[in-house]
């Protein structure tokens, strides 16, 4: 299982749009703060400047580049005859890719405090109670892991 893993690692780390994806959702975010008034910010931190949209469609990009480029070249079946059983394989696919998925929404909270930074708009207090008594940050990392579950459940059903 290690190995496979380990090969899986190796096929998503070397496919372009693998690195490409981060950049696309943070430039995404920073469009989502730009076009989206003032009036909304506290909605859209807690949201992650709707990170969770574009990390979805970038985990569906990613797993369907990955798994299709398997089947074009037949290295599918070079790898799950090699295994001891095919629900290896699938597992070593699906652990890596939902480490790929936790990586992004991690990196779209660290890129949500960065945008929070920039002066460009108002700036919103983290501890001010938003939603359900709870304070800004809480609610987003709620949010966060609620996204983070749901996207890894869509990306496991395509699999």
């Amino acid at each position: 299982m290690k190995q496979s893993i380990k090969n899986e690692f190796f096929k998503i780390t070397h496919q372009k749009i693998t690195w490409i994806a981060p950049i696309l959702i943070l430039c995404l975010m920073m469009l989502s703060r730009a076009f989206i008034g003032n009036s909304e910010q506290r909605l859209l931190i807690m949201a992650t400047y709707n990170s969770g949209e574009w990390i979805l469609l970038a985990l569906i990009i990613v797993c369907s580049t990955v798994l299709s480029m398997e089947y074009q070249y037949h290295t599918i079946l070079l790898t799950i005859y090699k295994a001891p059983n095919r629900f290896q394989v699938f597992a070593s696919k699906l652990l890596v890719i939902s480490i790929y998925n936790l990586f992004l929404h991690f990196l779209a909270i660290i890129f949500t405090l960065l945008l929070q930074l920039t002066p460009l708009k108002a700036h919103v207090s983290w501890l001010i109670i938003n939603k359900y008594s709870q304070s800004l940050v809480i609610n987003m990392l709620n949010t966060t892991l609620i996204d983070l579950v749901a996207s890894t459940l869509i990306v496991s059903l395509i699999f």
